[in-house]
């Protein structure tokens, strides 16, 4: 099962940025984490389905 299968590649904005928040390398303040999230679906790294996020499936070759 590739990772974006799993059900851990699908979560909220709120659940988002919780998972931010609580990383060493975000401040508590909810405009960071906002901010991270917008550049990873700006990147490609998550995109947005159904309200939801999910992680991009990648491929390694």
């Amino acid at each position: 099962m590739d990772a974006a299968d799993s059900p851990e590649s699908e979560f909220s904005y709120d659940e988002a940025y919780a998972l931010l928040n609580e990383s060493d390398m975000f401040s508590a303040e909810h405009s960071d984490s906002e901010y991270a999230v917008k550049r990873l679906l700006n990147r490609g790294y998550l995109y947005e389905a159904d309200g939801t996020l999910r992680i991009t499936e990648t491929t390694l070759d």
